[in-house]
């Protein structure tokens, strides 16, 4: 799994791990709740501007559905990506928010693997 398109592993234990391109899920430290387990992940860059500004970190709670319109953390080939996704017809809509560059890929569900869901953000700027 490659950490390499708008988003990184992110860890407060282990602040380096961001600089890892490629990772296993079972290398990213998560936190448990009583509702869920959670990973961080840093934005590399403004794809997801302005909810989403580079640096900051998302706290992602893992689980393998979204709402109909909204954002998640995505798997495609392999590639984890924080995008904004609309579902249609069996295909995947996937935008980023920044209206200098709204680029919208579409793909067939089973080619996009959701991780989990953005449910808060610390902006460390």
């Amino acid at each position: 799994m490659e950490f390499n398109n708008n988003v990184s592993a992110f860890s407060p234990i282990q602040p380096d791990l961001y600089e890892s391109k490629e990772l296993e899920w079972n290398d990213i430290p998560k936190t448990h709740r009583k509702d869920g387990d959670y990973i961080y992940v840093m934005m590399n860059n403004n794809d997801m501007y302005d909810r989403y500004l580079k640096d900051d970190i998302v706290i992602i709670k893992i689980q393998d559905e979204c709402p109909d319109d909204g954002d998640a953390l995505l798997s495609v080939n392999d590639t984890v990506m924080l995008k904004h996704i609309k579902p249609a017809d069996g295909k995947y809509s996937l935008t980023n928010l920044n209206p200098f560059d709204d680029s919208e890929d579409v793909l067939d569900e089973a080619e996009v693997t959701i991780i989990g869901v953005p449910v808060s953000v610390m902006r460390v700027s």
